[in-house]
């Protein structure tokens, strides 16, 4: 950590403590005070001789400035820790808990303010939402226990709500005049007519999830450099990766667009079945009368909820039978919610990065995880009131988690096309497959991983004919059902996950046998290993894989850090010096020993000159080859 970050004065360090704003514990004490002329943050750290002698002194020394660099301290804050004997006894983890401990507790870290916001900005958004649903007329009257068509709420908001009921009206009188099918119909018409725009919505946030390792990795280049040009710097790196994803900042406004028809959707279920013409029994003007509906379903009235007083008049059992319907209904709303919550909140298994997850993502997903409960709760309640807005809402959340499902297939199809080019996925022709007859179905798909050597939940029988009339044989196709470019992929990203090294893999088909992955890692000389022999382990394994899938052999290339491009560039060189030397000498020249692709990249280089050819000689790791004139 930079010295600049430090407090060096004695009497500043006296001055921190004077303040006496201080948490401890047993083993540590952290002090503040505020420095408004601070450009960021500073502080210090004190040790007792009694701890031990300096190596164990200024090794906790060390450990303290490393978890403190982490921390996003206020910047205009002094910092001044104590550290106690008893930290001794501690390790590093240890250690880290209890400073995060006592800084939180001390009120000055970043996020834990933005935390106390973000609360805030959630509370004022719910606010809002209720309040937009609660839909209250200047005058104060409750909107729900109004007709639609009455005087009263939001002139705009009434207009749509006006449109949507008589639409509804009109569906649900030419599906035999059951309300509870017009509700349905209705309902998801209107949230497939939102599609499109919670598509995009939902593909922003894939990008934003995909973009999310590179944005971690840009703050934390910059973290406590404060200077003009650095911030500078920061803003443009990140509006490069918001471009890079094809991330629009304003995105997230998208969903509000569709809250108007929410809304009225949400006011005309819960205002309908009181539409019959009147108001406080009172025929009134443009008030809509929809009474000629049928507004029962399964036995329970689409206008009412749960009524809790027939315990009183019939008793614990009599009661609950009662009211169980309505009850199955809530918890249904519930239950649907709760799993969709958690299913979108869950990031997909090709976006997870749990070694750049930080601190502050792990705090959002604390945050949103009882927001999703804060949001079931208040669900299950209203639901419970209104057994039309318990079926709405069942509807809505089972269409919505379907819509969910399509749109993660969708985004992971874009993610692939992404990671791999302009890839041409294999459409079946290519599968390995295998002609065999055998006695049982059953037994045909084990018979086939056998003689395949695949397991046998990759194999997909399909029954060409079937022999015999009293003793029945049948002729199948056993096919590979994996396509064999993608295993290639997803086998190279859990090798990287497994080793804990951030890659990145971009897959392209060349041509009809060719598949290559070219690989960026910070590990690049590691996974390369010397004169390229790991990358060569590696591509072993992927080829061999690839094509234990493949029903023809495949040209499989495995690229790290850009090693076998610029091997390519010096092989070429080498080719083209050597052949001149042997062009102009007439004297054959032998190269090195080299592999398969090293040969094939010479072989290539001089297929069209005139005065030498190549051929290969040797067996094993001493195969090489051999320049030679041609005879003219």
């Amino acid at each position: 950590m930079k010295k600049a970050y430090r407090v060096k004065k004695s009497s500043e360090i006296e001055g921190i403590i004077k303040t006496k704003q201080s948490r401890g514990n047993s083993y540590f004490v952290v002090y503040k005070k505020k420095n408004h002329e601070n450009i960021h943050f500073r502080f210090a750290v004190s040790v007792s001789k009694k701890y031990g002698n300096a190596v164990e002194r200024n090794k906790i020394k060390r450990q303290i400035r490393e978890i403190i660099s982490k921390i996003e301290i206020i910047d205009e804050y002094d910092v001044f820790i104590v550290i106690k004997v008893n930290a001794r006894s501690l390790g590093f983890n240890e250690i880290k808990e209890n400073i995060e401990s006592l800084i939180t507790k001390q009120n000055i870290s970043r996020w834990k303010r933005m935390r106390k916001a973000t609360r805030i900005q959630l509370l004022i958004i719910t606010l809002i939402i209720v309040g937009m649903l609660s839909a209250c007329s200047s005058g104060g009257s409750d909107m729900y226990s109004q007709p639609i068509g009455a005087e009263g709420g939001w002139g705009w908001l009434q207009w749509i709500i006006i449109y949507v009921a008589d639409f509804t009206y009109w569906v649900s009188l030419n599906t035999g005049g059951y309300y509870w099918i017009g509700l349905i119909i209705v309902t998801l018409i209107v949230r497939s007519a939102g599609w499109p725009i919670y598509s995009k919505s939902n593909a922003m946030t894939t990008n934003m999830q995909q973009a999310q390792p590179e944005l971690n990795k840009v703050q934390e280049k910059y973290k406590g450099r404060s200077d003009e040009i650095s911030q500078k710097k920061m803003q443009q790196e990140t509006v490069e990766i918001y471009r890079k994803y094809n991330i629009n900042p304003l995105g997230c406004l998208l969903p509000f667009l569709q809250m108007p028809i929410f809304i009225a959707m949400y006011q005309v279920v819960r205002r309908l079945p009181l539409s019959n013409g009147m108001v406080d029994g009172v025929v009134t003007e443009g008030v809509k009368d929809y009474s000629a509906l049928n507004f029962s379903f399964l036995g329970m009235d689409l206008n009412a909820g749960v009524d809790f007083s027939v315990f009183s008049t019939s008793g614990i059992f009599a009661g609950m039978g009662a009211i169980f319907p309505e009850i199955i209904l809530a918890i249904l709303v519930g239950g649907l919610m709760f799993g969709y919550q958690k299913y979108a909140q869950s990031k997909p298994e090709y976006l997870q990065n749990k070694k750049f997850e930080t601190d502050k993502a792990k705090q959002t997903a604390n945050q949103m995880k009882y927001m999703s409960y804060f949001m079931v709760l208040m669900l299950v309640s209203i639901a419970i009131t209104n057994n039309g807005i318990a079926l709405y809402w069942i509807v809505g959340n089972g269409f919505q988690f379907f819509q969910t499902y399509i749109n993660r297939k969708q985004n992971y199809k874009k993610y692939l096309q992404t990671q791999s080019g302009n890839i041409v996925w294999y459409d079946g022709e290519n599968m390995r497959k295998i002609e065999f007859e055998i006695k049982s179905l059953d037994a045909a798909k084990l018979f086939a991983a056998k003689e395949m050597r695949i397991n046998q939940d990759f194999i997909t029988i399909n029954v060409l004919e079937k022999k015999g009339m009293i003793i029945k044989t049948y002729k199948v196709e056993a096919v590979v059902d994996v396509n064999p470019a993608e295993a290639g992929y997803k086998a190279l990203k859990e090798m990287f996950e497994n080793m804990q090294i951030e890659a990145q893999i971009e897959m392209r088909r060349k041509n009809d046998i060719e598949i290559s992955y070219t690989i960026s890692t910070a590990e690049n000389p590691l996974l390369i290993g010397k004169n390229g022999k790991t990358l060569e382990s590696i591509q072993f394994y992927i080829r061999n894989l690839v094509n234990s899938y493949s029903d023809e052999k495949l040209i499989v290339l495995v690229d790290i850090g850009g090693y076998k491009a610029n091997r390519k560039k010096q092989l070429e060189i080498i080719a083209t010096k050597t052949a001149k030397s042997v062009a102009r000498s007439r004297i054959e020249a032998k190269l090195q020993p080299m592999n398969a692709y090293e040969r094939r990249v010479i072989h290539t280089k001089l297929s069209e000159w005139r005065d030498v050819t190549t051929i290969s000689e040797g067996e094993g790791q001493e195969r090489h080859l051999v320049i030679k004139p041609k005879r003219r």
